[in-house]
């Protein structure tokens, strides 16, 4: 069979043609540690500066299965593991973005700070991630430092057709390039993000799911 332009038009118009790299938004909701500082609102302005996402992989790990004891091995699924989600943000000229991910690492483990009771946080205005009478290094609790992710895909038209939900996410890893006078591009970190688990849903029901809760409680995402 012959290729036909208008059958693969009509088949592309009929799947909303296609999805393209630059329609997402990532939305990052503070954790317990940072709340009641400026967090939240740098939080919002980040879905401005977040330029790369990627969708994690997801893998079964299989493992060799002998059905009687013996013969040809059988692979048998054993456990699923998740690949780290990655995103690549620009620093604002009042490196505010920057700091938001600097004060969220601080609050999961603190090393910018004086060993004392008094939990002296050093070099980011977000002193709420400040956790008083934590020593230097000492590991916080899970629910103090751990937060929901977002991740929303639209298509051409702007219709938002999928969301990833990262539960209990937290960053693992942030690296900067060198600082150079021959080049004069954007300064970029590149952030690596561990999480529980993630859920996927489509764009209708997240806004289904949205408006019983703000309907119900008062809550709001």
């Amino acid at each position: 069979m012959s290729f036909n332009i208008d059958d693969f038009r009509s088949k592309a118009n009929l799947n909303e043609g296609y999805l393209h790299t630059n329609k997402f938004k990532m939305l990052i909701t503070p954790p317990a540690a940072m709340v009641g500082t400026d967090a939240s609102q740098v939080a919002r302005e980040l879905e401005f500066y977040i330029n790369t996402a990627r969708i994690p992989g997801y893998t079964v790990v299989a493992g060799d299965y002998f059905r009687f004891g013996y013969g040809p091995a059988q692979k048998q699924a054993i456990r699923a593991n998740f690949v780290p989600l990655q995103i690549m943000m620009d620093v604002s000229g009042n490196m505010k973005t920057l700091e938001f991910f600097e004060a969220w690492m601080q609050s999961t483990i603190p090393h910018d700070r004086a060993t004392t009771s008094a939990g002296i946080s050093g070099g980011t205005s977000f002193g709420g991630a400040d956790n008083s009478g934590q020593f230097s290094y000492d590991v916080s609790f899970r629910d103090e430092y751990v937060c929901d992710v977002r991740l929303q895909v639209f298509n051409q038209e702007g219709r938002k057709v999928k969301t990833y939900i990262f539960r209990e996410t937290y960053p693992t890893d942030m690296n900067l390039p060198d600082m150079n006078w021959s080049k004069g591009s954007i300064q970029q970190a590149a952030i690596q993000l561990a999480y529980l688990d993630w859920q996927v849903l489509s764009g209708e029901q997240e806004d289904i799911t949205n408006s019983i809760i703000n309907a119900g409680d008062g809550i709001t995402f």
